[in-house]
């Protein structure tokens, strides 16, 4: 089961390829305007509606979709907020969509957050401004189909993190340890159109850029790249070994 999660911010210009039968999808906020703007349909939207279009709001609730309101003075984001909503319905992967360009904090808080997640045990794909990110946590593999030569940055994200395993890359990471004072895995290549990436502990962003974003305009929130173009495809699998049974279970 995929949970959508759209947010205000830069996004691509057309849908990216999202599952057709979500079990739900939340705007955060401002990504109401976004998730109408890609025809996207969505069952809830939560923050504090600062940035949403009143108009879209008001015909969201005439649909009869969900929204949760919360204080302006809060402790946690707007997509903080949507990921703990998406989490409650225990889905097996995370796509977000938006949340790209705009203020340098916002985009640093964008990643925290899915950071976040992924240190929670959510498997997470994001579709950021051009960009496209997976995040990888503790025992968990990301392999990724993508032709040779596509850029591919490992970047650790909340401390330090192990990559196990990297197959498919120019640049060898196996066994290394990314630390976030470094910017060792920046700009590694694809050398075969297989690439495995295997995480033991810590959470690794693995980025594919794409195109340089055009200068900021007020709206709309949305830039073209990614869809269209055949970006990488990744998927996720644990790679964790199943737990031990304790005395008196079934083996």
């Amino acid at each position: 089961m995929v949970a959508i999660i759209v947010v205000g911010g830069v996004a691509p210009s057309s849908a990216p390829p999202l599952p057709s039968n979500p079990v739900l999808t939340v705007a955060a906020d401002g990504g109401l305007d976004v998730a109408a703007a890609l025809a996207i349909e969505v069952d809830l939207v939560v923050g504090d509606l600062d940035s949403v279009d009143p108009a879209g709001l008001a015909e969201a609730r005439e649909r009869g979709v969900e929204v949760r309101r919360f204080a302006a003075a809060k402790n946690h984001t707007d997509l903080e907020l949507a990921i703990d909503a998406a989490l409650e319905v225990e889905p097996s992967e995370l796509v977000i969509v938006g949340g790209g360009g705009g203020r340098l904090d916002h985009l640093i808080g964008v990643l925290a957050a899915l950071a976040g997640a992924a240190g929670r045990g959510a498997n997470v794909t994001g579709y950021v401004g051009t960009d496209l990110i997976w995040l990888v946590g503790a025992e968990v593999c990301l392999d990724i189909t993508a032709p040779p030569g596509t850029t591919l940055s490992l970047m650790p994200l909340g401390g330090p993190a192990t990559v196990r395993r990297a197959i498919g890359l120019r640049w060898p990471l196996s066994g290394v340890m990314l630390s976030p004072w470094e910017a060792l895995g920046v700009s590694n290549l694809t050398e075969s159109p297989e690439v495995s990436i295997e995480v033991s502990d810590g959470v690794v962003a693995v980025i594919a850029p794409g195109p340089e974003t055009p200068a900021r305009t007020h709206r709309p929130p949305l830039v073209t790249g990614l869809v269209g173009t055949s970006p990488p495809v990744g998927c996720f699998r644990t790679t964790r070994p199943p737990s031990s049974p304790q005395p008196g279970e079934p083996r």
